[in-house]
């Protein structure tokens, strides 16, 4: 969290103008003149990357950078793992459409109220985007506890359902691997912003 605290990000009227994308290209564009000038480099170019704050804004220069390659990336990264859970998790966000637009289609997918399903589908994308970021060899606890390779473990557990189990519990068995790691979690929160997100809306 920028500030190091929701709180302390929101304590001082000034502080939110420094959190936006303006912002940040302002950053990068200090940052990498001072960079280039201090090593004699002002002829060479510039290759960004990371995550979050780091790669984030080149994503706004899209004549450089599909707008959509976050998303490929993220596909891809599933895609590479297993074809099979690529193309289930694929297939699962028109059978979640298709599920909620039955009569009481939208309690049958979550135990919460859910106003539309897309309140859903953001929350498993939230999952698998968070996921390709933090793809790690190791076992890791960054964003929450998280075995090593947790895509592999994601796709393991959508691929290894029985024959007849639907495309829907096959996404649930390997979201759970994101949400619940630990076996510690009874009822998700669809609302629940542990990374602090909404600080951002």
């Amino acid at each position: 969290m920028p500030f190091g605290s929701k709180a302390k990000a929101y304590s001082d009227s000034k502080f939110p103008t420094y959190l936006t994308a303006e912002q940040a290209l302002a950053d990068f564009v200090v940052l990498l003149t001072d960079l280039k000038r201090n090593l004699s480099a002002e002829g060479s170019p510039v290759v960004l990357f990371g995550g979050s704050y780091g790669g984030t804004p080149i994503l706004q220069f899209e004549d450089i950078v599909p707008s959509t390659i976050f998303y490929d990336l993220v596909s891809d990264d599933f895609r590479r793992k297993s074809l099979g859970c690529f193309l289930t998790i694929k297939d699962s966000w028109k059978e979640l459409d298709d599920q909620a637009n039955e009569q009481d289609g939208l309690l049958k997918l979550s135990k919460t109220t859910l106003k539309t399903s897309g309140d859903l589908s953001d929350w498993l994308s939230s999952a698998y985007s968070y996921l390709a970021m933090v793809d790690y060899p190791l076992p890791s606890e960054f964003l929450r506890p998280l075995p090593a390779n947790p895509i592999k473990e994601v796709c393991g557990n959508i691929d290894s359902q029985p024959k007849g189990i639907g495309t829907l519990e096959r996404i649930y068995a390997g979201v759970n691997v994101y949400y619940n790691y630990t076996d510690i979690v009874d009822c998700f929160d669809l609302n629940d912003d542990p990374h602090g997100m909404g600080g951002w809306d």
